[in-house]
């Protein structure tokens, strides 16, 4: 990524929180809303999951790239979990810049939480309701991702 695409990029993310703080009410992201805690557990139990899989993995001692970082939460929690806080970094940036960054490497994709206003609406009077939802990858607009470096290229390559 040049220094003006990254701009570019810093630019269209600002724009994009301007936008969302017109439309989303205050407290949308608030430990509080249950709806939103309903996603938020979510996501905690696909990530743990996801990372139970990974043969080997030591939190201590792994490098974690959080992309699409918002507020850091996940960075938070994995620091609570165990990871050393020099050994991550967080980044907001779209999709396609994912794999552009990463082409040599395979992506894992996930698909989680349903649609935030819709799983904000339900999450708040069934938590139940939430989970039977949950189930099914329907209406799913987030993702969790593991980006597996080749073994033939060191981390400085990347």
């Amino acid at each position: 990524m040049t220094p003006s695409e990254f701009e570019a990029e810093i630019l269209r993310i600002e724009r994009a929180h301007d936008q969302r703080k017109k439309t989303v009410p205050a407290d949308c992201d608030s430990f509080s809303n249950l709806g939103n805690r309903c996603i938020e557990q979510e996501v905690q139990r696909s990530l743990l999951k996801l990372l139970g899989r990974c043969d080997g993995f030591d939190l201590q001692s792994a490098r974690v790239l959080n992309v699409g970082c918002g507020r850091g939460q996940w960075l938070r929690d994995l620091i609570s979990w165990g990871a050393q806080p020099g050994n991550l970094v967080g980044i907001d940036i779209n999709k396609k810049e994912i794999q552009r960054l990463f082409p040599s490497c395979r992506i894992e994709r996930y698909r989680i939480t349903r649609a935030p206003p819709l799983a904000r609406i339900i999450g708040h009077y069934s938590s139940f309701l939430y989970a039977a939802l949950s189930a099914s990858k329907l209406l799913c607009t987030h993702y969790l991702a593991l980006i597996h470096k080749p073994a033939s290229l060191s981390a400085a390559q990347l």
